[in-house]
């Protein structure tokens, strides 16, 4: 019998199973905080928040609105992309304006948005 053979599968199996471990364990951690945290918060408030500014912004009445979130998020508007990310995220979800809303950069729970002749966001 080839005792070196043996222990080298022993060891082979034994490392597959401990990939297979590791990789099992992150996928799933990725898909709960995505179906159940943050990332789906992040997802549902960027085309929301999006969603609504674009709406207010095509409106002809003066309208004036509170969106209030869950936690604190950075809510940042560069070139019309409206990025929604965690203060202690790196990962931001992106959504991207129909219309022209001027750059802003807001780290708060709570966005007011006035529209008078334009949109005001603070």
């Amino acid at each position: 019998m080839n005792k070196k053979g043996d222990t080298q599968k022993i060891l082979l199996f034994i490392f597959y199973l401990l990939m297979a471990f590791i990789i099992i364990y992150t996928l799933t951690s990725y898909l709960t905080n995505y179906f159940n945290g943050s990332e789906y918060d992040k997802e549902f408030i960027s085309k929301d928040l999006g969603l609504a500014i674009d709406t207010l912004s095509l409106s002809p009445n003066a309208i004036q609105m509170k969106y209030n979130m869950s936690q604190e998020f950075i809510v940042e508007n560069k070139d019309s992309k409206l990025n929604i990310k965690l203060k202690n995220s790196d990962i931001s979800r992106k959504y991207i304006f129909i219309s022209k809303i001027k750059d802003f950069l807001i780290k708060s729970n709570e966005i007011n948005i006035k529209k008078d002749n334009e949109i005001k966001i603070t």
